[in-house]
């Protein structure tokens, strides 16, 4: 078992923008979900992330999720999903009301974190064999 690290940021907001807050939170990482609300959907913001501080992090596994599946619009839906595929995220439907697909988006990415960081992992072969301790 590997121990794994797991910290959220939510940087929801337009006062976000492009400061140096955002720029730092996105260097580095090892994953980035991005969540859209379906109901509004407003891809803006996201998409300036992904031509600034995103863009410097390609090896990281980018997901998007469009929130509140349970009360969007089916255009919204597709838009979204276009919107994914275009940018090379990986696009999954969510409703945290509902707890409907958290735990897969969840899933999703501590597999393909812990699948690109297998290889780095240090392996100590097998694990020594145990003496015997016997009382005279």
């Amino acid at each position: 078992m590997v121990p794994v690290r797991l910290l959220v940021w939510d940087l929801h907001g337009p006062h976000y923008g492009w400061n140096s807050e955002v720029h730092r939170s996105m260097f580095r990482k090892t994953a980035l979900i991005f969540v859209a609300d379906l109901k509004t959907l407003q891809l803006f913001e996201i998409q300036c992330l992904l031509n600034g501080p995103a863009s410097e992090n390609v090896s990281a596994e980018r997901v998007l999720v469009g929130n509140k599946a349970d009360a969007a619009a089916p255009a919204n839906n597709e838009e979204a999903e276009a919107f994914a595929t275009a940018n090379g995220l990986t696009y999954f439907e969510a409703s945290a009301k509902d707890h409907e697909s958290v735990d897969a988006v969840l899933r999703h990415i501590l597999l393909s974190v812990m699948d690109k960081l297998e290889p780095n992992l240090t392996r100590f072969g097998p694990p020594p064999e145990r003496s015997r301790c016997v009382l005279q």
